[in-house]
């Protein structure tokens, strides 16, 4: 028993820093274990990627420890993001936790071993976080503090969030924040709080937005707390009252300056991409019944379908719980801090309901899934409420426990009535939460007469209980195989990386099958694809009106066409064969038999390497038809023939958007309906219902190709694969089913008297085909204005994600420079030494750079993020202040206020 007599020692002489390192290795060991439980890599084949963690997050880490191990290239912009797009926004929402860093640390292949890692290290932290506050503000370092502290670390929003990693560092500064509000109180300090908050906005300014939020709501209550009772000691202390007020909004302003340089590009970045759609409108209607919310107190009660559009997570614990309900009912606290108390959990209980104020929350952008992303603040003020009540609980009153008993109580017969309304959770849940809120009950009532046991027994209690709701939380989720994760990079990356340009060239790869829509930026190459919160407007719209799918936060390449192969400078097609040995684990979202009629570069036994050779490169000469096209409302083959005309310089421009000269309508050869009845048996666009059930219900159009060209199908954007499933000669079709525009199918190529069958199996009760046509491309015309262009096209000198330069020869006045880029504000531009400023074209889609004179011109441009020389300034300055307010009070001897 040596040994423990020593540890009891060493925990008596340094109680701060074994609590603090408790705090922080008892939720890693745990959650560790669990993880090991569950045959997360490298103990199993399992892994913690669901959802955007696997689908999105971890190819940007991937890109984090490029960029760091790789030389710096394409921080600002990047051409891997889908046709090019700025990255600041990304790194201020994604990969600017310290935590990062642990990802350098792990081999490519490892990554999602350094995921599990950051995640245990940020659990940890919360704990550890929460801990250093209490003691701060309470010098208490025992067994009290270290059971509020872990019970931090096991809120229910960590668990049920634990896969948007970035949001965790919110969590864990906000103690840190709170400490610095309670230092401009008790010693007239705000350089805590300045720097706290600055770092939270530095690490992700989202989640920075919302605790900013909530600091003014926990200074009212603080101040509530410090102000004297009496109206005669206020107005004779009047300075020192209002003194916090100004060290508060001094210190936030100077929080905010500290991370200027990278808000206000930020800013910039949003404004062009989140911000630059609709803003949500304020809708004062309640979400759902308050009393749902009582579901979320019970172990357990997260599940997949809570992301969505589930209800807050509000877990905290039966012990959190008691001790507020106690804490609001307790005298020994003034009223008005009871009452204040109170309407700060009123409040934030209400915003969770009430969309106008969850809109606001959520910085005027209603979520889009993982509801009430702020929830965690009223879990943190909870604890640290429920913990003023638990510190000095010695004497409890027996009738406080009855009431809160009957409450409880109360809370339970209700959930046990209704439980078949919520299906993440069950009437086993329901009852072992009450048993637990019963025996905490008990046991403070005996914390009087047995104190250090009782205190023992509750940290024991809840701290099972805390892991017990995150172990259920954590397994409700379906994750990724870790060879599923892996196996599709090893197998492409090796071919990706023969297929890179040099440094004085630009053409784009892309798939036919995918891992995710990131995979360009995960690997290292410029896609056309990408899912990313700061996509920018212009973008998608464009891939929206050319029958691409996309959304307000993806774009995927999977509906092109030979022509936009051509415009958009794809030159190499990685195509998958399932007829091949050894077919790569990745999903076939594209069908491309057009691919297929280019030259054969490489093959192997996953997959082979088509080239287009007409592919043409980052930009080239357009006439002023082609600027002054537009892309509001019209059909996207419509579209793709006016551009063609416009570029083509021996076509002239149809008068009619509705005319083209390069897709021309061919007709099908037949029609044939099994268990469907059609309102128009004389065409194929009508309305078509399911006669049957319990059969197949199928819709089948033939046609047979007379020439080689390329054949696609359009289909109209409202069907989906709730609705239908499509099917082409036997075979479901491989295409991605998220899209809001018309589709753009291709169908046959090189394919001249072979007849092609596609049929629609029809899930939905009926379905209507407008917009469902059939074209042909004539290849050769659009090969002919491919060679056209080339001979006009922009010759790199130098290419980086940031910079480039080169020559380009018009033949005419007033031509434009066509850039397949999205404008930006971020690009400066010179022609032959003169600055020029740039314009947009196509929704912001694309730039249009002016070349006024006929013959050979020198351009040049770089990339520097918008609001970036002004950010710089803004926090230089704060540095500057704060560093001059130190200086003069050290050398008046004075504490720094």
């Amino acid at each position: 028993m040596n040994w423990i007599t020593k540890i009891t020692q060493q925990y008596h002489r340094h109680p701060k820093r074994w609590l603090l390192t408790l705090a922080f290795l008892i939720p890693i060991i745990l959650m560790g274990g669990l993880f090991i439980g569950m045959k997360v890599f490298p103990f199993g084949d399992n892994t913690l990627l669901t959802v955007d963690l696997g689908q999105q997050y971890l190819d940007f880490y991937q890109y984090y420890r490029h960029f760091i191990l790789s030389g710096f290239e394409g921080g600002f912009y990047s051409f891997s993001k889908s046709i090019g797009g700025e990255m600041l926004g990304t790194w201020a929402y994604y990969l600017m936790s310290p935590f990062m860093l642990v990802t350098l640390l792990f081999p490519g292949s490892w990554l999602s071993v350094a995921i599990a890692v950051m995640i245990l290290l940020k659990l940890g932290t919360a704990a550890w976080s929460f801990q250093w506050m209490l003691g701060k503000i309470y010098d208490d370092y025992n067994c009290r503090s270290l059971t509020f502290s872990l019970m931090y670390a096991f809120i229910g929003y960590l668990s049920a969030n634990q896969l948007n990693i970035m949001w965790l560092d919110g969590v864990i500064f906000l103690p840190l924040v709170i400490w610095g509000i309670d230092e401009i109180f008790t010693h007239q300090r705000w350089w805590i709080y300045t720097l706290s908050l600055a770092l939270v906005l530095w690490t992700n300014y989202y989640i920075g937005y919302m605790v900013c939020l909530f600091s003014i709501l926990f200074f009212i209550y603080r101040f509530v707390v410090s102000i004297p009772k009496s109206l005669a000691k206020i107005k004779k202390q009047a300075f020192n009252v209002l003194q916090p007020v100004g060290h508060f909004i001094i210190g936030s302003l100077l929080a905010g300056g500290l991370a200027a340089i990278l808000l206000v590009p930020t800013f910039q970045s949003l404004l062009a991409s989140k911000g630059a759609h609709e803003t949500a409108s304020l809708d004062w209607s309640l979400a759902y019944p308050f009393q749902e919310l009582l579901s979320k107190w019970v172990i357990g009660s997260f599940n997949f379908n809570q992301m969505p559009d589930g209800l807050p997570n509000l877990f905290v614990g039966s012990l959190g719980i008691v001790m507020l309900l106690t804490f609001l009912m307790n005298r020994r606290f003034h009223w008005s801090e009871r009452f204040t108390a109170l309407s700060i959990i009123s409040v934030l209980l209400v915003s969770m309901n009430t969309n106008a104020l969850n809109t606001i929350w959520h910085g005027w952008q209603d979520p889009i899934w993982y509801p009430y992303r702020f929830s965690f603040v009223w879990s943190f003020f909870v604890l640290y409420i429920g913990y003023r009540q638990y510190r000095q609980l010695s004497l409890p009153k027996l009738r406080q426990n009855v009431m809160v008993l009957l409450l409880g109580t109360i809370a339970t017969l209700y959930l046990l009535m209704h439980v078949d309304q919520f299906d993440e959770i069950n009437a086993l849940k329901i009852c072992i939460s009450f048993g637990l809120f019963t025996i905490v009950l008990l046991l403070t009532l005996l914390i009087s007469e047995y104190p250090r046991s009782i205190v023992w027994l509750l940290l024991a209690l809840t701290l099972g209980e805390g892991f017990a709701n995150s172990a259920l939380n954590v397994t409700s989720l379906g994750y990724l195989d870790y060879e599923d994760v892996v196996d599709p990079i090893i197998a492409t990356q090796p071919t990706i990386n023969t297929l890179r340009p040099n440094d004085q060239e630009f053409y784009r790869i892309t798939k036919d099958y995918q891992r995710t829509k990131n995979d360009g930026l995960h690997m290292g190459y410029y896609d056309l694809n990408q899912f990313n919160s700061t996509l920018e407007k212009g973008t998608t719209e464009l891939f929206k009106s050319l029958g691409f799918p996309s959304s307000e936060v993806f774009t995927n390449y999977t509906t092109g066409t030979l022509f936009t192969d051509d415009f958009f400078g794809v030159r190499y097609m990685l195509v998958q064969d399932q007829l091949l040995p050894n077919p790569i684990n990745g999903k076939l979202i594209s069908t491309r038999y057009d691919w297929l009629s280019q030259p054969i570069t490489q093959s192997n036994d996953s997959e082979i390497v088509t080239e287009n050779e007409d592919a043409l490169g980052l930009g080239f000469s357009v006439n002023e038809d082609f600027a002054k096209l537009k892309t509001e409302d019209i059909y996207p083959i419509y579209l793709q023939d006016q551009m063609l005309q416009a570029l083509d310089n021996k076509a002239e421009m149809s008068s009619e958007n509705s005319q083209t000269q390069y897709f021309s309508l061919e007709n099908f050869q037949s029609l044939d309906l099994e268990n469907v009845a059609t309102d128009d048996p004389n065409h194929v666009a009508a309305t078509y219902s399911r006669e049957k059930d319990n059969e197949r219900s199928l819709i089948t159009v033939t046609f047979t190709p007379d020439t080689d060209d390329a054949y696609y199908l359009t289909v109209p954007q409202y069907l989906n694969d709730d609705d239908v499933t499509f099917f082409l000669n036997g075979q479901e079709l491989a295409y991605d089913d998220t899209f809001r525009s018309t589709q753009i199918y291709n169908l046959a190529n090189n394919d001249v008297g072979q007849t092609k069958t596609f049929q629609i199996e029809i899930l939905a009760d009926a379905v209507t085909l407008q917009d469902f046509n059939l074209y042909r491309l004539d290849k050769k015309r659009v090969a002919n204005v491919a060679t056209q262009l080339k001979d006009h096209s922009l010759q790199l000198d130098h290419f980086s994600n940031s910079r480039f330069s080169g020559k380009i020869t018009t033949t005419h006045s007033n031509d434009y420079l066509l850039l397949t880029f999205p404008y930006s504000k971020g690009w400066h531009f010179k022609v032959d030494g003169n600055p020029v400023t740039a314009k947009p074209h196509f929704s912001g889609g694309l730039t249009l750079l002016p070349l006024s004179k006929p013959g050979t011109h020198e351009v040049t441009a770089y990339y520097r993020p918008p609001g970036l020389i002004l950010g710089g300034l803004i926090t230089i300055s704060s540095i500057v202040i704060i560093g001059g307010h130190s200086y003069y009070y050290r050398k008046h001897q004075k504490s720094w206020r």
